[in-house]
């Protein structure tokens, strides 16, 4: 895959100059002179690595302001399907549904993603998930994640796996640690096949 860094590099800027002349004409019309100050959130983005070839779960953004799938826009079986599962977690406080990757198939030297979304029956502030019992010749980045409050309204973080190019096929088993507005919900299994 070729990525066209100068033309979505322009798509950007075209979209940031059309919201910000939006703004101004709408400004000029409301005939004003007030101004007033919007809070800008920041947030964290994972950098996503590129690969040489599209895959299923690849992560794309979308006008939503979410990220997902490669294969939940592109047309059916172009690229298949991606499997999740949810699960709910209690504690003394609310419980939590996640929803993520349980079973992840991958080659070595290949990179996948798995979009973790939890939602819960209020706002979450704050989310934070770790990697626990990694295998060697696997490593995880986690992104800071976000709040998604566009479509179904919960909290969004994306695990990057890379997958050494001598890892040997095999099934491998870790665990997701979750917590959520600093209540540790314990782990969600997970498991990583290489096939050869």
């Amino acid at each position: 895959m070729t990525i066209n860094l100068p033309g979505k590099l322009f798509g950007i800027i075209f979209i940031s100059i059309s919201l910000l002349l939006l703004a101004a004409c709408n400004s000029a019309k409301s005939g004003s002179s007030t101004t007033t100050n919007t809070p800008v959130t920041t947030v964290s983005v994972l950098t996503i690595s590129t690969t040489t070839t599209e895959a299923a779960d690849d992560i794309v953004f979308v006008p939503a302001g979410i990220e997902v799938y490669r294969a939940q826009i592109n047309p059916p079986n172009q690229f298949g399907t991606i499997q999740t599962t949810s699960v709910t977690k209690a504690s003394t406080a609310n419980a939590i549904n996640v929803s993520y990757r349980d079973n992840i198939e991958t080659k070595a030297g290949e990179i996948r993603n798995n979009i973790i979304y939890i939602t819960q029956n209020t706002i979450i502030n704050n989310a934070f998930l770790s990697v626990t019992d990694l295998p060697v010749g696997i490593t995880a980045k986690v992104d800071a994640g976000v709040y998604n409050s566009n479509f179904q309204p919960g909290w969004e973080q994306i695990i990057e796996f890379n997958i050494s190019s001598g890892l040997n096929p095999g099934s491998y088993n870790f665990n997701i640690d979750v917590m959520v507005d600093g209540i540790d919900y314990g782990t969600i299994p997970c498991t990583l096949k290489v096939t050869s």
